[in-house]
């Protein structure tokens, strides 16, 4: 699935606000955004197989995390652009890395 496929649901976007709070289990994800469990579920695995999400689990509970930074540009002409990208948070941390260890 394209990115700009993923977001075509406003729900996978209420679900990504949330995760950027602080990693939430799927009870809290149902609760917080006022959606039936099966729903969630799809969405999740959605964002999960896109690669913005993953899942963990600490005893019974599944937790899912943001694995991506995701941004979005829009800007009419004559600069006209538009930019809809995931940057995943491994290769944050190795720019960051990287760039310290040169100064």
């Amino acid at each position: 699935m394209k990115l700009i496929e993923v977001f075509g649901a406003k729900n996978r976007i209420r679900i990504i606000r949330e995760l950027t709070r602080k990693d939430m289990y799927v009870n809290e994800l149902i609760d917080s955004i006022g959606m039936d469990g099966s729903t969630a579920l799809y969405h999740l695995n959605t964002l999960e197989e896109a690669g913005l999400i993953a899942s963990y689990r600490v005893g019974r509970r599944k937790y899912y995390t943001l694995t991506a930074s995701l941004i979005l540009k829009a800007s009419p002409p004559p600069n006209r652009e538009f930019i809809l990208q995931a940057i995943p948070i491994k290769e944050q941390k190795e720019k960051v890395e990287g760039s310290s260890n040169r100064n």
